[in-house]
């Protein structure tokens, strides 16, 4: 007799016995994957995103030598041994200048009101200056077409304040949209989808979430036909083999499977797929499931589609082993204790050891872990940015 749900006209789906090995799953994703078009978007709006290159010519700045603090615009070599013992007589005429003017022709130097004497029928110059006092040269802060290293680049504080220096509104970035589909858990908790979508708009991608109506297939399929415009479709929950669990289903009845069930820990029970062009990446509900599958699968992606720049990041010596198992990819936790990583789990991601962990790194399959002393490319954890 079948133990199938009373009225359920679906089968059980079950793991098969072979997992699909991270790097074969990341090369189905990434196979078909192009960079997003760019857009232009305000500055407001362009923080964390990653920039895109801009058509828009942009000159050095400043253009020209201006000055850094208020004072009087001088040549140095007029006050050429001015002391309080010596003052130096000026003949020529004082020209007042405020922080941000353009130096006058001829100016090379920028004189504090106090080493200039007013008193007397000439100004006396009772400190003498060098050339480059107290300016900031034409280019010292940016060089010509800067705005070409924008592309691949995240945008922070520094990229917008050049831009609003600059003079411009709008900026040209590419983020990612992305659906977050939330198939309700069976105590209504929504905290793993939470979590995943501060990641995703930390990752500089546009996310809408929205959850399916229930658990069911019809539902969640449902929920999938109405995600297909996003540039990438995640579902949160249902891709185990319990008799609610129809994530997978749902996509290949909405789409195509390309696998279930990865070679990855923990997150085996995560699936890839696709609707028509879309990748669909279905996460399981636990938290520290859904997050090694973020690290390992969804983070790449997003990079690919925003063009990001491949991150170059430092090396640091592990204090400890980490011990892998063959033919399962893991993930790592870590915590940076000066200039040395120390691995706090490995596969096994409790809550505790998360608030811990400052770096993560993705072992392969091919890998039985790394020995002491080993120096090792982990990737930060920004939780900062997680607003």
């Amino acid at each position: 007799m079948s133990d199938a749900p009373r009225g359920s006209t679906t089968p059980q789906r079950r793991l098969t016995g072979a997992l699909t090995p991270l790097d074969v799953a990341s090369r189905m994703l990434m196979k078909q994957l192009a960079p997003v078009p760019s857009r232009l978007v305000p500055l407001a709006e362009a923080y964390g995103r990653y920039g895109a290159a801009s058509h828009e010519f942009a000159a050095a700045m400043p253009r020209r030598h201006t000055a850094a603090c208020d004072g009087w615009a001088m040549r140095a070599s007029d006050l050429v041994g001015a002391s309080s013992y010596a003052p130096v007589p000026l003949t020529t005429p004082l020209h007042w200048i405020e922080a941000g003017d353009d130096l006058p022709e001829g100016a090379d130097c920028v004189v504090d009101p106090a080493a200039v004497d007013l008193v007397g029928p000439l100004p006396l110059i009772v400190l003498e200056s060098f050339p480059g006092e107290n300016i900031r040269r034409a280019g010292q802060d940016l060089a010509e077409n800067w705005l070409a290293d924008f592309e691949g680049r995240k945008l922070d504080a520094f990229d917008l304040l050049a831009a609003e220096q600059a003079g411009l509104t709008h900026v040209q970035v590419r983020a990612p949209r992305v659906a977050l589909v939330d198939i309700p858990s069976r105590s209504g908790a929504q905290a793993t989808a939470s979590l995943i979508e501060r990641f995703v708009r930390a990752a500089g991608a546009d996310v809408s979430r929205t959850s399916a109506r229930d658990r069911g297939l019809d539902a969640t399929a449902e929920a999938l036909r109405a995600a297909a415009d996003a540039d990438l479709i995640l579902t949160i929950g249902g891709t185990g083999v319990g008799r609610q669990d129809h994530a997978v289903d749902a996509i290949e009845r909405a789409g195509q499977v390309l696998a279930h069930g990865l070679a990855l820990r923990p997150g085996r029970t995560a699936a890839l797929g696709s609707l028509g062009a879309r990748p669909v990446i279905a996460l399981p509900g636990l938290p520290d499931q859904a997050l090694a599958v973020w690290w390992a699968l969804v983070e790449p992606v997003l990079a690919a589609l925003s063009a990001a720049r491949p991150a170059s990041p430092r090396g640091l010596v592990l204090e400890r082993k980490i011990a892998s198992s063959i033919g399962l990819a893991e993930i790592v936790l870590l915590a940076q204790r000066d200039q040395r990583l120390d691995p706090l789990a490995t596969g096994d991601l409790p809550l505790q050891r998360l608030r811990g962990a400052t770096h993560v790194l993705v072992v392969g399959g091919d890998s039985e872990g790394c020995a002491p002393g080993t120096e090792v490319h982990a990737r930060p954890i920004r939780t900062d940015l997680l607003q």
